[in-house]
């Protein structure tokens, strides 16, 4: 790929990816490995595309990544766009889940996500289809939630906290919040993972974004 240092030159030079709304993620991605020439040969996590792989996509048929993965929840439907693409990079299982069955041994060179580390983010169906929610639906609990309850503060901490230690020494893990106020990454949760490098930035009144690296 030709080599872009600004966010909304990359922008221009790839339309049909429609990389807009990652624009946030692209940027801290630039700072962290100066160009995304040096994604090459690089292993790559996101949490929570669902259906929505654009950067995927860019960073695997672009970049020249060694390896792009996405996991949560996915629903492929007949109209999904690049059906192929998401059934062989998007895994449909839970966070929590798949972090905690891959080896302890550091895995990824980035990890990113966008509008999933935060309450209320979360989709509904993925809700419907948690026997962690059914249970405290038929218990009448909603107050304590614990690590199982998807989209708690707890669970979501519980993610950020493994998936952290699956990366590799020098990596980065960045994460777009859409509505801070909600975030699960507050300034005292990240100090204690004790990473070299923390930078958090408001974006316009009610969106963040966090990037730490190792």
């Amino acid at each position: 790929m030709s080599t872009c240092l600004d966010v909304s030159a990359l922008l221009k030079t790839y339309p049909c990816y429609g990389l807009g709304p990652f624009s946030p993620i692209l940027a801290e991605m630039l700072k962290h490995f100066e160009t995304l020439d040096n994604l090459s040969g690089r292993t790559v996590l996101e949490l929570g595309p669902g259906n929505r792989v654009e950067l995927m996509r860019f960073l695997a048929q672009e970049c020249a990544v060694e390896s792009i993965q996405g996991v949560g929840r996915s629903i492929v439907w007949p109209w999904t766009r690049h059906k192929a693409f998401v059934r062989a990079h998007v895994m449909n299982a839970r966070f929590l889940d798949f972090l905690g069955a891959k080896q302890r041994a550091a895995d990824y060179d980035l990890i990113y996500s966008r509008l999933v580390m935060e309450q209320h983010s979360i989709d509904p169906w993925i809700l419907l289809g948690s026997e962690a929610y059914r249970q405290q639906f038929k218990k009448r609990r909603f107050a304590d939630f614990d690590e199982s309850y998807p989209g708690s503060i707890p669970n979501l901490q519980a993610v950020f906290r493994k998936a952290w230690a699956l990366l590799k020494p020098g990596g980065v893990i960045i994460s777009c919040i859409g509505k801070r106020k909600y975030s699960a990454l507050d300034r005292p949760f990240l100090d204690d993972l004790k990473p070299s490098h923390i930078y958090a930035q408001d974006l316009g009144r009610l969106s963040r974004i966090v990037s730490l690296s190792k």
